[in-house]
């Protein structure tokens, strides 16, 4: 279950995660602070002072970050990652719109995306007769 990022945390913990990818403004959020975070000004604290950031290039997109703040570890997937889960959630959004405009709006069945559809079926040809 690497695709969720989860190791060895709590049930709560994984249904949070999993909860929280398809939730697009938390996914945008990340992909915002792991380019802030590269980019912008941060304290160093070695040399006590503010430092400007190295700047976010296309190679960055594919690098993870790990790390340990604090006695704990962290884990931010690759913002190419997290832009699939936005990709993701357009496609699930979409999905639902489609299927509740449909069966609320239309007044169509339930269960009308199992039925055959209409421009499937085979029209028949029309034949001019002559009197």
């Amino acid at each position: 279950m690497s695709f969720f990022h989860l190791y060895n945390v709590d049930i709560y913990l994984l249904i949070t995660r999993i909860l929280l990818c398809f939730y697009p403004p938390f996914n945008f959020a990340r992909i915002f602070t792991f380019i802030a975070a590269k980019s912008g000004k941060h304290m160093n604290w070695h040399l006590g002072m503010w430092q400007a950031g190295a700047g976010f290039g296309w190679s960055d997109l594919i690098h993870d970050r790990r790390g340990h703040r604090s006695g704990f570890s962290y884990y931010v997937p690759s913002p190419l990652l997290l832009f699939g889960y936005l990709l993701i959630d357009i496609l699930i959004y979409a999905a639902s719109i489609w299927y509740y405009d449909n069966v609320i709006f239309k007044k169509k069945p339930f269960y009308f995306f199992l039925k055959p559809c209409l421009c499937c079926k085979r029209r028949r040809r029309l034949t001019r007769y002559t009197a």
